[in-house]
């Protein structure tokens, strides 16, 4: 949700503006673990897709005021699949057989774990968990592979993970 809020090139959720503009369409979610990304794009918009993937990974601003409007969102989301008795279920069985595992805790959180969040936990959180050691890119389709690399190196190449671990040579690819 922050990261479509604002980042360091579009600080006013005017990324959402632009990319039906490319012909394209963008969304995320977040997993157990992991957080998703996707873009589907003309090949011709493939630098200005590369660029709006980097925002969103990369820069996002992570607002305090943003982090108050999304916790209401989040909080009806929750109650919302309370109220489906399949995810009901599934969020029980975690609870219950997942009692040492981090896996007992819901996706989305609890309305309490969604009031407790704060901007400088969350950037604190992104910035040990969202780094190229932990992240790829999977790009489908017809398009310059060449062009591709080079693209990927240009918004991505410099994006450095924490401690001494260096990005693969994008070459190899």
């Amino acid at each position: 949700h922050l990261s479509f809020k604002a980042t360091n090139s579009f600080p006013d959720n005017d990324l959402s503006d632009l990319v039906p503009a490319l012909g394209a369409s963008i969304n995320a979610y977040t997993d157990f673990d992991s957080t998703c990304y996707y873009l589907n794009l003309p090949s011709e918009q493939l630098e200005q897709g590369l660029a709006l993937l980097a925002e969103l990974t990369r820069y996002p601003l992570i607002r305090e005021h943003d982090v108050r409007a999304e916790k209401d969102i989040i909080i009806e989301e929750i109650k919302q699949y309370a109220n489906e008795p399949e995810t009901d279920f599934s969020d029980y069985i975690q609870q219950q057989y997942f009692s040492l595992n981090p896996l007992r805790r819901a996706v989305l959180g609890t309305p309490g774990s969604v009031r407790a969040a704060s901007a400088d936990k969350l950037r604190t959180f992104y910035k040990q968990h969202y780094h190229p050691r932990n992240a790829f890119i999977v790009a489908c389709g017809q398009f310059d592979e060449d062009l591709f690399k080079t693209l990927l190196h240009k918004h991505f190449g410099s994006w450095q993970s924490p401690g001494d671990w260096a990005p693969e040579d994008f070459s190899r690819f």
